[in-house]
């Protein structure tokens, strides 16, 4: 499978190219930690994409899509962060909550389509 083919890749690399242009995250030392971290946490996303679909089997696919899921979830924590120390406007913050939560819901869906799938070939 051809990770640029999945759906929430493209998403979640969308995500990581705004965080990436995103200049408000290199101000104050405060707020390039964060962004540093915020960054970090978006490309993990893509990158265990990445990793997992071109691994060699169903069941490390899974496992990596997992990784990238506690990826998105540190990803989300950090925009809380930055939401509440002010580095990232509410507005913002919110708006990239809300596409964090639907890359999770994707990330969650593939896993569970990648369990049916292992299932069915070994039933």
């Amino acid at each position: 499978m051809r990770y640029q083919d999945l759906d929430v890749w493209r998403r979640a690399h969308v995500l990581t190219v705004q965080l990436l242009a995103d200049r408000r995250l290199d101000g104050v030392v405060s707020a390039r930690l964060i962004g540093r971290e915020l960054r970090r946490s978006a490309m993990s996303v893509c990158a265990n994409l990445v990793e997992g679909a071109c691994s060699s089997s169903r069941p490390s696919f899974k496992r990596y899509v997992g990784i990238a899921a506690a990826s998105a979830a540190e990803l989300e924590y950090f925009t809380l962060a930055a939401r509440d120390t002010r580095v990232i406007p509410e507005d913002a913050a919110d708006a990239l909550l809300d596409e964090i939560s639907h890359v999770r819901r994707m990330l969650f869906a593939l896993r569970a389509k990648l369990s049916v799938a292992y299932t069915r070939a070994h039933a």
